[in-house]
Formats: structure tokens, C-alpha cells, sequence
């Protein structure tokens, strides 16, 4: 029962319950990944934009959302963008 909000039915409680861990969940999944260069098939890497990530090692596969993008240039590496990625449910 949350009270606060006037949620006194067991039915809609529970659904807020399982919404808020599902967010928490997700925010918690948050990962950066540094690439060469800054586009992608052509065009520039925009937020709020879908990408799938596969990366066997680290284990983690899916969609997820492009939060935060930080483009670099250097002279070791050239071209660089580090893309900041959080589950889509985040949001």
C-alpha cells in the first residue's frame, strides 16, 4: 500500500513495485564503449538513438539506448567517440 500516491489496490501496487525495480535495474546497467571514428554507416551517432551491443567478454547483449556521446580527437587515436549506453527500460 502506498498511501502517498492513493495506491491502496493490491493489483496496482504490485505493478509499481515490479515498474520501479525494472528502472532501477536498468539505470544500474549503465556502460561506455570507445570507437574509431565518429559515424556510424555514414551518419553521425545521435542520443537518444538504439544500438545493439554484443560483447561476448564483458557478457552483455541487447539493445540499449545512447545516453551520452563525447566526441575526441588526438594524436594517438585519432578520431574517437565514447558512447555512454543504458537499457532502454531506464527511461
Amino acid at each position: 500500500v502506498i498511501s502517498s500516491e492513493g495506491i491502496t489496490n493490491f493489483e496496482i501496487a504490485k505493478k509499481r513495485t515490479e515498474y520501479e525495480r525494472n528502472v532501477r535495474r536498468a539505470r544500474s546497467q549503465h556502460l561506455w564503449v570507445r570507437l574509431l571514428g565518429i559515424e556510424h554507416q555514414g551518419e553521425l551517432v545521435t542520443l537518444n538513438s538504439l544500438c545493439e551491443l554484443s560483447h561476448p567478454k564483458l557478457r552483455n547483449h541487447g539493445i540499449y539506448l545512447i545516453s551520452e556521446i563525447i566526441y575526441q580527437a588526438d594524436g594517438r587515436f585519432g578520431t574517437t567517440m565514447e558512447i555512454g549506453l543504458t537499457h532502454p527500460s531506464a527511461y
